[in-house]
């Protein structure tokens, strides 16, 4: 953290974070709605640098061609009570962002249990 490389980087980090939230309160949005759109920005950014990757290995590989498709849009219109709450259908955009969060609980279940193992072995 005292490396000058890392300061550059995190006060931009820190800055472009505070002026979107000043930007979302000046808008009269909540700071739960900012933060719900940080990680919605973050699970949406993964998903689609994965999927490009593989686009491109396949069609470096010749497995597939580039595929313009066209997608079905909801309706906006809907009811005042359904604000806020996402619709998730088929859409596989949530795919990486599950299987990232149950390979973390697994390696937060495995490391705590390796805790409790050494802790145990070391009282006896």
């Amino acid at each position: 953290i005292t490396d000058p490389e890392f300061k550059l980087p995190a006060a931009v980090f820190i800055i472009f974070n505070i002026y979107t939230l000043v930007e979302y309160l000046l808008c009269g949005l909540s700071l739960r709605e900012w933060w719900n759109n940080q990680r919605m920005a973050k699970i949406v950014s993964s998903t689609a640098w994965l999927f490009g990757l593989l686009a491109v290995l396949l069609k470096v590989f010749g497995v597939s061609e580039t595929v313009f498709e066209l997608t079905r849009k909801d309706d906006l219109e809907g009811a005042p009570t359904e604000a806020g709450k996402f619709i998730f259908d088929s859409s596989a955009i949530y795919v990486p962002a599950t299987t990232l969060l149950f390979v973390n609980l697994a390696a937060l279940a495995l490391g705590l249990a390796k805790v409790a193992m050494e802790m145990e072995a070391s009282a006896n």
